[in-house]
């Protein structure tokens, strides 16, 4: 199955800028440069979380991981274009949603650009109706880049797989 977010990256053929460093810290499109759309750590976490019933895991995104375990984690993704087996490394759901959540906090630069995330706040403050949000939200997403599009379509998939266990999306 050919999927958008499974695409070489932009500069195929290149060693991403500081694999050694790992992907923490580093921006989305260093991360493509030698690899998929979505990097892999994040495709990793969500595949992990998707098995077994782990979006049904009481308190997943709100709970804190092991610290010690989640260090563990970050340290075996050193290289960006190196597929970590988390299922190899780990059972605990708190312990991948910590990292997947570490690896986006940590992102060199965001996934909603700052020059959006204004409006973001501000309509989420409103009272805007549901047709004016859809409105909004159609607007922003075709100003956002394919690859950023790619990871929220991914987010909003997690979401609506953990749809039945009353998941706030605020939480992903």
């Amino acid at each position: 199955m050919n999927l958008p977010w499974s695409g070489q990256g932009k500069e195929k053929g290149k060693a991403a800028k500081g694999a050694m460093g790992g992907v923490f810290g580093k921006s989305i499109e260093e991360l493509q440069q030698n690899g998929p759309l979505v990097p892999l750590i994040l495709m990793e976490c969500i595949s992990f979380l998707n098995k077994e019933s782990r979006l049904r895991t009481e308190g997943l995104f709100r709970v804190s991981p092991n610290y010690r375990e989640l260090e563990e984690l970050k340290l075996l993704f050193k290289d960006p274009g190196e597929m970590v087996l988390l299922e190899e490394r780990t059972t605990n759901p708190h312990n991948v949603a910590g990292l997947m959540k570490a690896w986006f906090a940590q992102l060199s630069d965001p996934v909603f650009s700052f020059d959006i995330y204004q409006p973001l706040i501000d309509v989420f403050r409103s009272t805007v109706s549901e047709p004016g949000l859809i409105n909004f939200f159609q607007k922003v997403i075709r100003k956002i880049p394919e690859d950023r599009r790619c990871i929220l379509q991914l987010l909003f998939e997690v979401h609506h797989n953990s749809c039945n266990i009353d998941l706030p999306f605020c939480n992903v």
